[in-house]
């Protein structure tokens, strides 16, 4: 396509040169008269040299929109590389939450079992023990409650990533919840045991 209006710029031009040899306007009225074709031919190709220009203009604008579109669909892909990368991250800090839960939740029933088994064998204190039997049970719920509504705000931040909303410290927060409460239940069994 360019090198049809290159042609058409190039014949325009070799057609205008031309007629500029034949003389002034005046001397072509006298002795051509021919001359009113001419200059409507000339009036045609500058009509027809203004137009492959309006195009060239044209086209250099769409060429520029065509990059610009290109690169703003590979920044997109970059991103979505990125955030997939980011989901990756964050489902692997879920899975370490995860695990780290059900390992506090193993160590409270084996204290409470470890309890429980005291309280079988020591009959005289059987009262005191019952009552500290109970008082970690009601922490116990608390706990689980506790570790229930991190589940849920885990779950919730799941959906976020899968979204694209996810924001990491909202699970660094969740994550750093669990541990605060995974020492607060290790600190709870040491001090009654």
């Amino acid at each position: 396509m360019k090198k049809t209006i290159k042609c058409f710029l190039i014949v325009g031009t070799a057609v205008l040169l031309l007629f500029a040899g034949f003389g002034v306007k005046s001397i072509a009225d006298s002795v051509w008269a021919g001359h009113q074709n001419v200059a409507q031919t000339k009036a045609d190709i500058d009509t027809l040299a203004h137009r492959i220009q309006e195009k060239n203009t044209h086209i250099t604008t769409l060429d520029s929109q065509l990059s610009k579109s290109n690169q703003d669909l590979s920044d997109a892909k970059n991103n979505i590389v990125s955030l997939n990368g980011k989901v990756t991250n964050l489902q692997k800090q879920l899975t370490d939450a995860k695990r780290d839960n059900d390992s506090l939740r193993i160590q409270i029933q084996q204290k409470i079992d470890e309890e429980n088994a005291k309280v079988a064998s020591m009959q005289q204190t059987i009262d005191a023990k019952q009552r500290e039997v109970d008082s970690l049970a009601s922490k116990l719920q608390q706990d689980k409650q506790t570790i229930k509504s991190l589940n849920d705000q885990v779950t919730s931040l799941q959906k976020q990533v899968n979204a694209g909303a996810k924001d990491k410290s909202d699970l660094n927060e969740a994550v750093k919840d669990v541990q605060q409460l995974q020492q607060y239940a290790d600190n709870t069994v040491q001090n009654n045991q």
